[in-house]
């Protein structure tokens, strides 16, 4: 399941957003301090509150009484797994279908939709689902329901109308939400113990993580040390973490070890409860990452605020690995962007009223006004650890993928880009250009420093590419083969094409 749209009305400082996309892998709101990244955030967790928006359009005098209900409407998008995932729990559910002869065929037409995709239009208020439908159907007025049974109950699923019915079918399916979706807020999160009841379950507030990792490290080692391994990307100095049962009163207690755990010095492990805020927060959120079976909606807001510059780059690198969940994230930090794939949302506030703007991925002029909103430059985004200049645009959308797929490692905060021309470092002026390439990457600055140039070997000459090495003091890596396409050939794909 993602959240594929969201429309918020008479909430916070927006009186209405109008509906915004959302992407179902990564989505980015960014914007100053006060622009209405959070409140659209809380918006999508389905637990806010009515807080009535007020400016001078909607109270043209003091005495103007508010409009007390916000309402936001979501666009839910299930899979035919996740439709199934859910309705084998039930013997029975209620098809809505309008009254008169056809309303059976309605029914039946209603019953094939959950063979493919689905989308499910919902309203909410307070926190509470309000009303749903599908939105391949309408919002029609619906008062009467055919009741359906699930004969492959619990097991499976297999439908037939007019036998034992239930809740209405669109209520079912958006009701899911609220367990799928998880919001983690920029607070301290209290989490570091709770009683022990052997749930597998996070709650979306994170309240049982004590509980669920207790859990995790009995019955799922294997998850458990992949999940820890994620966390020493994040944070280094973290050795263990462990989540004893405090002794004699069923309490399970997250410890936080700093020193080698061959060392057995348990009485040196810190609670949970006094270590720093992040930590809390990114165990809750990899812990969804790594346990949840099918796609889950993970809503951040301002991750900057509590993870340095460094954790936060890392904790991104393992979201890009998981991208079978959706990640919504606010940030006034240019750091959170990937130009070229996220989908990015400004959030503005004009005349009191919060407003959001879609910027396409790679449109470098949106891109630029939101650098400008918030005060940054364009190499900001680029804030890496390091850099990997390559041939051209190909090997820097490719090199990436190649590195996580075959490599099976992250990039961990080096950024590849591709020169502007080759042409340039085979010529009399080659080491002006290289020392160009390497003053935006490296030398005493704060800017990251350069790792290599790899490019292929073309036309060149063995003496051309010493020379070149040379010039480049070594930093030139030469590709194995005349191109990098040449990597990408397979005679059985030319012929078939052939």
């Amino acid at each position: 399941m993602y959240i594929a749209s969201v429309r918020v009305k008479n909430y916070k400082s927006y009186r209405d957003s109008g509906e915004v996309p959302l992407d179902p892998g990564f989505s980015v709101v960014v914007g100053k301090n006060d622009s209405g990244k959070s409140a659209l955030l809380e918006a999508l967790s389905l637990a806010s509150l009515s807080l009535p928006h007020r400016s001078i359009i909607t109270a043209p005098t003091a005495d103007t009484p508010d409009n007390p209900n916000s309402l936001i409407e979501i666009q839910l998008v299930f899979s035919r797994t996740d439709v199934h995932s859910i309705l084998r729990k039930y013997k029975g559910f209620s098809v809505p279908a309008p009254e008169g002869n056809n309303h059976s065929a309605f029914a039946e037409r209603t019953l094939e939709l959950l063979d493919h995709d689905v989308a499910i239009r919902s309203q909410w208020m307070d926190g509470n689902l309000q009303r749903a439908w599908f939105d391949a159907l309408g919002d029609i007025t619906v008062h009467h329901q055919i009741a359906c049974a699930n004969h492959a109950w619990p097991s499976g699923v297999k439908f037939e109308l007019n036998a034992v019915g239930g809740d209405p079918l669109p209520l079912l399916l958006a009701q899911q939400a609220k367990i799928w979706v998880y919001a983690f807020r920029a607070e301290r999160l209290n989490v570091g113990q709770i009683m022990a009841s052997g749930n597998t379950r996070l709650e979306s507030n994170a309240a049982n993580l004590a509980d669920v990792l207790n859990r995790l490290i009995s019955g799922n080692r294997a998850r458990f040390d992949r999940l820890m391994g994620y966390v020493r990307s994040v944070f280094p100095h973290i050795t263990d973490i462990t989540v004893p049962i405090v002794h004699g009163q069923n309490l399970a207690r997250i410890a936080v070890w700093g020193r080698p755990a061959k060392e057995e010095r348990e009485d040196l492990a810190v609670p949970l409860i006094y270590s720093g805020t992040g930590i809390g927060q990114v165990l809750a959120l990899l812990y969804v990452v790594v346990t949840a079976d099918s796609p889950r909606v993970l809503i951040i807001d301002e991750p900057q605020s509590f993870l340095h510059p460094g954790a936060f780059r890392n904790l991104l690198e393992i979201l890009r690995e998981n991208d079978q969940h959706q990640y919504i994230i606010s940030s006034h930090a240019p750091l959170v962007l990937d130009s070229s794939q996220d989908h990015v949302l400004l959030a503005r506030r004009i005349d009191q009223e919060s407003r959001i703007e879609s910027i396409a991925p790679g449109d470098q002029t949106g891109l630029r006004a939101f650098l400008s909103e918030v005060g940054a430059r364009l190499s900001d985004v680029f804030g890496s650890d390091a850099i990997l200049w390559v041939e051209g645009k190909t090997e820097e959308v490719c090199f990436p993928e190649l590195i996580r797929s075959l490599g099976e490692t992250s990039l961990r905060g080096v950024q590849i880009l591709g020169v502007i021309s080759t042409d340039e470092l085979g010529t009399r002026h080659a080491e002006r250009v290289f020392d160009i390439y390497s003053k935006l990457s490296s030398g005493s600055t704060l800017m990251p420093s350069a790792l290599r140039f790899v490019f292929d070997r073309e036309g060149r000459t063995a003496s051309a590419m010493a020379d070149l090495g040379q010039k480049s003091r070594g930093l030139v890596v030469w590709l194995t083969r005349r191109m990098y396409e040449n990597f990408l050939l397979d005679p059985n794909a030319i012929a078939t094409v052939l």
